[in-house]
């Protein structure tokens, strides 16, 4: 395997791990976040690291996350795409 493959693959790695527990830090403090209820009842959608915007609702106590958005992606045109 090429060296600088195995680099970007780690560094991938660790980004998306350092997303998996940032969403698990929700659980104490789950209502945070900014609410979009004009998207979807219950809504609510936050920032990592300037890059990604996390959407997510709260089902009976539990953080339920709906989607993960990269660089800038619509979470207007996800939520439209998901109800076609």
């Amino acid at each position: 395997m090429d060296f600088r493959f195995a680099r970007e693959v780690a560094t991938a790695l660790a980004y998306t791990d350092r997303i998996r527990r940032h969403c698990l830090d929700f659980k104490p403090f789950p209502e945070r976040g900014t609410r979009r209820d004009e998207l979807r009842a219950g809504l609510r959608t936050v920032g990592f690291e300037r890059r990604v915007t996390i959407a997510f609702t709260i089902r009976n106590r539990r953080v339920v996350i709906l989607r993960i958005l990269y660089a800038g992606r619509s979470l207007d045109h996800a939520s439209k795409t998901k109800r076609k």
